[in-house]
Parts: structure tokens; sequence; C-alpha cells
């Protein structure tokens, strides 16, 4: 950003424009001529005096030179970012370590013992005794006194820039010093889920305020062809809060950069500007197609850089860290938790949840609500009530396919499966409106339990089972033809629960396995195993597993399988060589 006095803007119509460089020759040859021309002798003075160590007071006097053929403001503007690529050092020609400010104070001392000095003569002896009683030379001093003033700072470094690099950084200043004075923003970007949250994930770590909502404006109507439904981002400006604050404002600004990153953007707001008449509102509007000679999406001045997974707050890491000692993250039949998934939309309104959850098609959303201003948690509990209004009637749709046995569709509506947490500490009345509201459950932010969202988890989980045996499948004929099938293998082969893999099995193929422990087991070995054992002589359970093992049932059937060939087993201890195994009685 640039400082408000440097600001150049343009206004007709209501509206306010900033008055930008061209870095395109062909969009005003003259003037773009002109700005080049300003850019590459500021970079060049800049190069010269790093390489002869100028001070900033006599870079400044060239540059002053120059300010009557161009635009003040503009000057001034190109050297403030200039100035931000270079370093500037006191100038030190003592080999003493006195500072300038010791040295001012030893002057002052002994002019006031001398007398004021009211010539140069009287002024050398002055300067001369204060040398003398600071072990430097009449010279030394002199260059001294002044030397840690601002404008007598030598330029030490300057990091070269390219004129075409320089005007963008310049233009995309311009732009976040306009939005500095602005009362609300609005802007759209790719709808590509992955710059959504980007963009928001940024907008809460600056803590900016905003809420989404879809404009299903026509395409044709909107000027964007080919993208109509667009999703919108409404962030409060730094000028509607209660008392303007430079942080706020500054992290407004900030977030231009973030939005041109993307391909396809558009914002417009609305601006206030002081005038002879008072302050007064202007509208601004800004895009990919209206910036093209401006502003470029390769430009990184002041964009922000991804980084490690962060957390919005400490009540979200809670939640985070509970949540995956509960769910096993390489678990691929498993529900498989990410923070911050794409934009989800219910009607007119849009929301960006804190979590999602995924198993076999279906996803559970997870929204942390916190506190911003009143106004703000008006407009979120709203739209919460939007999108659990929707949830709670397919909720019940389903539900109640479920309870008569008929099948179950898979569906896709974000909205219909969602859980909203409210920390009870922000309890307010508008949120105990919706806190009786299915999907809507009250925690503790010091002390976390992730137990309503494990049980709603475990309500989905039985709804995706008695869909999975409710589809019809096909299974490989090549896979019914083997004996032990390991049902988790199966259950991965497929892509369905692991629960429902004998049931799904059994509804192929009736009657051909048996289920016992993790495996199924074909009828025809099982009743080859059973001629086996009867046939044993042996009462000892180790013996049975032996015979078991030869056959090559593994062990973790044994105890089911002999309880299904109809034997109980006898443990008089714990020792598995004690066990003994006899018939079940009327068998």
């Amino acid at each position: 950003m640039l400082s408000s006095e440097l600001l150049r803007t343009r206004t007709g119509k209501g509206k306010i424009y900033p008055q930008f460089c061209s870095i395109d020759s062909e969009d005003n040859a003259e003037k773009t001529a002109t700005e080049h021309d300003l850019a590459g002798k500021l970079i060049a003075e800049f190069e010269d005096s790093s390489r002869r160590r100028k001070t900033r007071g006599q870079i400044y006097d060239v540059i002053s030179e120059m300010e009557p053929d161009y635009d003040y403001k503009l000057v001034r503007g190109l050297c403030a970012l200039l100035e931000r690529r270079s370093s500037f050092v006191m100038k030190r020609q003592s080999s003493s370590s006195i500072t300038p400010s010791e040295l001012r104070q030893v002057l002052f001392s002994e002019s006031s013992r001398a007398g004021l000095a009211t010539s140069d003569s009287k002024r050398s002896v002055i300067v001369r005794k204060a040398a003398q009683m600071c072990g430097i030379s009449e010279a030394e001093a002199s260059d001294l006194i002044w030397a840690d003033l601002d404008k007598n700072y030598v330029l030490e470094k300057f990091d070269a820039i390219s004129v075409c690099d320089l005007l963008l950084w310049y233009n995309m200043s311009l732009a976040q010093t306009l939005l500095f004075r602005c009362t609300k923003l609005r802007f759209y970007i790719d709808k590509d889920g992955m710059h959504w949250k980007h963009v928001l994930r940024t907008l809460k770590t600056f803590g900016l305020m905003y809420t989404l909502e879809r404009d299903s404006t026509p395409a044709a109507k909107n000027g964007n062809a080919g993208n109509s439904d667009l999703l919108y981002c409404i962030v409060e400006g730094p000028l509607s809060i209660f008392k303007m604050t430079t942080k706020y404002g500054s992290a407004f600004a900030r977030l231009l950069p973030v939005i041109t990153r993307t391909s396809f953007w558009g914002i417009d707001g609305t601006i206030s500007k002081k005038t002879g008449a008072g302050d007064k509102l202007y509208r601004f509007e800004m895009s990919n197609k209206t910036t093209t000679k401006y502003l470029r999406a390769t430009s990184d001045h002041g964009i922000l850089q991804d980084g490690a997974q962060s957390y919005d707050s400490l009540v979200e890491k809670k939640f985070a860290d509970i949540l995956y000692q509960h769910l096993g993250k390489n678990d691929r039949l498993g529900w498989r938790m990410s923070r911050e998934p794409g934009p989800l939309i219910a009607g007119s309104k849009a929301m960006l949840p804190d979590f999602v959850f995924e198993r076999f098609g279906r996803r559970v959303y997870l929204e942390i609500v916190g506190f911003w201003t009143p106004e703000y948690l008006r407009r979120k509990i709203a739209k919460l009530r939007d999108i659990l209004a929707d949830s709670s009637g397919s909720a019940a749709a389903t539900a109640a396919a479920a309870d008569t046995g008929a099948t179950i569709n898979n569906h896709n509506n974000a909205a219909s499966d969602m859980l909203v947490g409210i920390d009870s500490a922000l309890l307010c009345s508008q949120v105990s409106e919706i806190g009786s509201m299915p999907g809507v459950f009250l925690f503790d932010g010091k002390n976390i339990t992730v137990k309503p969202i494990l049980d709603h988890l475990k309500r989905i989980d039985r709804l995706i089972e008695h869909d999975a045996v409710a589809a019809d499948r096909q299974i490989a004929p090549d896979d019914l033809q083997n004996d032990l099938m390991l049902l988790h293998d199966f259950a991965l082969k497929y892509m369905v629960p692991e629960n429902s893999a004998y049931a799904i099995l059994e509804k192929s193929a009736p009657g051909t396995y048996i289920k016992a422990g993790p495996y199924a087991i074909s009828s025809k070995k099982a009743s080859e195993v059973s001629g086996m054992v009867d046939s044993a002589g042996s009462t000892r359970f180790v013996d049975m597993c032996g015979i078991m093992l030869g056959a090559g049932i593994s062990e973790e059937c044994h105890a089911e399988l002999l309880s299904f060939l109809g034997y109980d087993i006898i443990w008089p201890d714990l020792n598995p060589a004690n066990a003994q195994v006899r018939k079940k009685s009327g068998l």
C-alpha cells in the first residue's frame, strides 16, 4: 500500500477509478512512454546512488528536479516503493564510538558556556572545542553532528527491479490504498475449490468478516457469459466498523493480491472519499478483464504464499486433534476428515464449513460457530437455518426409507448431512433459537468432546451399510470360487463397508458362504472341516485347531467356526491347552 496522500484517482458518474500506469504501449502510447520513462529514471537514480553511496537527501534533491515534468504523486509513489527495496544506513566518518546525539550534547553544552555562535568563526571555535573533547577532528565532528537525521542516511544496498515489475507493483499498491477507504467489498473468483479455500482461509487469517452468497442472475445480464450462478463473497470493509482501525484496514487491502492471483475474478465495492462537501460514496469496480493492461496474476508483490496447515482458532485445532484419534487417516473404508472443503451452497446462500467427513459418497459437514459482531452472527445463523432446514427434510426421508426396508439412494445434497457446533460460552438469544434443531450441538470450548459428532457418524454408517446391501452389485465369478475369503479384502475390492461385506456376499450367492470371524468360508469347505472334526476322536480344543489349520482355516476363525459346526468350547482356565470341545446338546 501507499500513503493516502499519494493516492491517484479519478471520478465520474458516481464511480471512482485508480489512475493505473499502463504496461501495454498500445493502450496510450504517449502516456505509457512517459510513465515508463519516469520509472526507468527513478530505478537508474537508485542504482547509481547505491554505487556512489548517496544520502537520502541527495537522492530526493535529484528526484525533486523531475517532479515538475511528471505527476508529483506518481513520482513520490514510485519512490516509496523503491525505498522498500533499499537499505539505508547512518553515515559514520569517525572511528570514535561517539554517537551524533552525544556529540550534540557536548556541542550544546560548550555553546551554552561560550555564548551563542553569531558568526561562522565563532561556530568553528565551538565545534573545534567540542571535537577535541570527544577525541575527533573538526571535520569529523561537522559530518557527525546531523548524521542520524533521516535525510543524511546513505543508500548502502538497492535490490534492482525492472520497469514493468515496478509499474505492476505500483498499480497493485494503488488499488490497495483505495480499498483502505472501502465500506464493503463484493468479489468472485474462479470456481475452482482450491482457489476459494485459499482466499477464504486468508480472510479468516486476516480476521475479516465475510458472508457468501450465490448470484443466479442469467449470464447475459451479469456480463459473465458462461459463468452464471457465480459464488460471491461479501466482505465488511474497515469503514463499516464502529471505529476504523489501521490493522483492519491494512488486512482488508492485503486481501486484493490474493483475489487477483486467480485467472478469473471480479470485485465491486463502495469507497468513501473526502470532498469539500464532506465524505462521499463512490462505486469501485475491477475485474481480470478490465485490468489486463495494469495487473498481472504472475506478479507476486505482497501475495501470501501457501504454507503448512494452520487452524483459525484453538478450538478448531482441539477438535481436529481429538477427531484424528478416532478416525484412521489411512483407512480407505472408514471416515476421512479434511479441513475447509469447497464452498457449500444452499438456496441463495453459501458458506465454507470448517471440516468435512467423507465415506462412500456421503459427506457430513461440520461448522464451528464463533462470535464476531451481532450483525455478523445474525446473518450466520440465518444462513445455518436455511441449510439445516434442507438437512432435516432429507434426513427424515432417508430414515423413513431405512425403517421400511426401502432402497436408500445416495443423496449428494451437502446440506442434508451437516453438524453445527456452538460454544456454550457464546450462547445468546439467536443461538438458543436453533440449539434444539437437528444437527446442532453445544460444546464447552475448554473441555471439548466429540461424542455428538461420532454418534452422528455412526447413524450415517447404518444408512451407508443398508444402502450398500440394497444396491445391485455384480460379484466376479472367480471371487465366488474361493474357499476362504477375508471380508476386509472383499470390502476394499468392491469399495463397500466391511460390516456389509458378508451380507452383500450372501445376497449375491445365497447359502454359498458362512461367516466366521473376519472371514467368509465356503459351505463346501465348512462341511469338509466338519467331517474331519467329527472323526478326529478328540475333545481337546488345541487338537481341533490343528485340524482346521491343516485344512487352511485361519486361526482367527477357529472358535466361531466350531460354534457354527455345533460345538461348545469349555474353558476351565485361561490356558488353551486345557480347553475342551463337546457337541451342543440336541445335535
